[in-house]
């Protein structure tokens, strides 16, 4: 267990899983025929595969060590032999092996059957781990077990998809969840399960068996995964019991417990509950994606409507459907006098007849349009610049059905350009001015004649 000291806590959960182990494994004789000693269902092996599912790899070791030894000493309290403990607690050890190998390559763990296609893996991994273990016991063994090794197998298969489910979806949000906010609904579906499963198994008609499958269908819709799992496991009860009691309609059909009832009790349970199990997981996967589709619709309305940037969206028609908060700050406006409004009437006239005559009639046939220079109106009537970009969400028709939009105020970059336009233009004219006065002044000057300067250099030299 990577060399780390196992904690007191760690411990008890080790001693707990085989604790649970090691009573499953004593119910054997209460979930077998009396003449050929083969279980119904072997929920031991269910319930080490949904811890080890669950748990750190790291920590495997533990949990299969002590369900191994509470196999191995189950099995001789049962008063089987030393070598035929062994043998199923090596064969136990492989199926669950086998099964967590197959589970452990198809998905990440810890599993959480998140998706129908993970609850039918699960069964499909535990089809091949028990049948390792079930072949491994025909090997070793003998004929007997050859001929009883599809209904052991099967007592593995059934317990893995009735039983590993339940622990694989248990939390405590959601058992409180059903024992505070839909109690009155979980004690009632209890109960119907209970009532209908025990009416229709204290009948000798065999068409009325699956009567019990509305009853798991319908919880499935209404309570859940785990809930749906906790419905099958008293229908399974109730069902093995009444059954191996020789009460019910697949007891009166097989005439007695032999090896082919327990079969057709274990492909019946199957048939019942699975299905119910499936829906279960579609619907709360379904659920979560809808929690998810509102809870991204939520985080883009706040991001749409806190950024600090002026958001609009406009329909087919122009009128708008939403503000950002910044934008309604900026205009001065409230929310309730905006939407449902035109966009250009928010505009100067020139803006919005450019907008209506060219911008708008371009954006719906391309779906964008990008640094729009607009100048809008606040409410208090002051004008200010602004570029404009927009893109289009398209309904299935490709009609427009609204925009994302952002306008940058852009008011104080013009002023500052047309400044800056401004103060070139008097440069140039300054030293255009200038240019003309020098040009003026060397146009007024005349050179003196030569015969001016000789004299005057003449006079300076006596």
């Amino acid at each position: 267990m990577g060399g780390k000291p196992v904690t007191r806590a760690q411990g008890i959960r080790f001693l707990a899983v085989g604790l649970a182990y090691f009573l499953t494994a004593l119910l054997k004789t209460e979930l077998s025929n009396e003449g050929d000693n083969i279980a119904v269902l072997w929920p031991s092996n269910a319930i080490l595969i949904g811890v080890l599912l669950r748990a750190n790899p790291r920590y495997w070791p533990g949990y299969f060590g002590s369900c191994l030894l509470a196999d191995l000493v189950a099995s001789k309290l049962m008063g089987e032999s030393t070598s035929i403990a062994l043998g199923f607690m090596l064969a136990n050890g492989l199926a669950v092996a086998v099964t967590v190998a197959c589970m452990q390559r198809l998905m990440p763990l810890p599993v959480t059957l998140r998706e129908p296609s993970q609850l039918l893996a699960l069964v499909g991994a535990g089809l091949l781990g028990t049948a390792a273990g079930a072949v491994f016991i025909g090997v070793v063994y003998g004929t007997f077990y050859w001929a009883a090794w599809p209904t052991w197998w099967l007592a593995d298969v059934v317990s893995i998809a009735l039983i590993t489910p339940v622990l694989l979806s248990a939390s405590w949000p959601v058992a409180k969840m059903l024992l505070t906010k839909r109690a009155i609904e979980t004690a009632m579906a209890l109960l119907s399960a209970a009532a209908v499963t025990v009416g229709v198994f204290h009948s000798s008609s065999y068409a009325l068996i699956y009567l019990t499958a509305p009853v798991m269908l319908w919880f499935s819709f209404r309570l859940g995964l785990f809930a749906c799992g906790v419905l099958g496991l008293v229908i399974t009860i109730i069902v093995v019991a009444l059954t191996l009691q020789g009460v019910g309609p697949i007891a009166s059909q097989a005439g007695g417990i032999s090896l082919t009832t327990i079969q057709t009790l274990q492909i019946y349970l199957s048939l019942v509950i699975l299905p119910a199990l499936v829906i279960s997981i579609e619907r709360e996967n379904r659920l979560r994606a809808e929690a998810e589709i509102i809870q991204n619709q939520a985080r883009y309305r706040s991001l749409y409507h806190d950024t600090p940037a002026m958001l609009h969206s406009i329909d087919h028609q122009g009128r708008l459907l939403r503000v950002s908060a910044y934008w309604l700050t900026i205009m001065g406006y409230e929310h309730d006098e905006v939407i449902g409004r035109c966009s250009t009437d928010f505009m100067t006239e020139a803006s919005r007849r450019y907008a209506t005559e060219v911008v708008l009639p371009a954006f719906m046939r391309s779906g964008a349009c990008r640094d729009v220079p607009y100048q809008m109106v606040k409410k208090n009537g002051e004008v200010f610049d602004v570029l404009l970009s927009a893109i289009a969400e398209r309904d299935p028709d490709g009609s427009v059905a609204h925009s994302l939009t952002v306008m940058h105020d852009v008011t104080a970059r013009n002023r500052a350009e047309a400044a800056l336009v401004a103060e070139k233009e008097r440069i140039q004219v300054t030293l255009e001015s200038k240019r003309k006065t020098a040009k003026f002044l060397m146009s007024c000057y005349r050179p003196l004649p030569s015969a001016t300067l000789t004299a005057v250099w003449l006079t300076r030299s006596q």
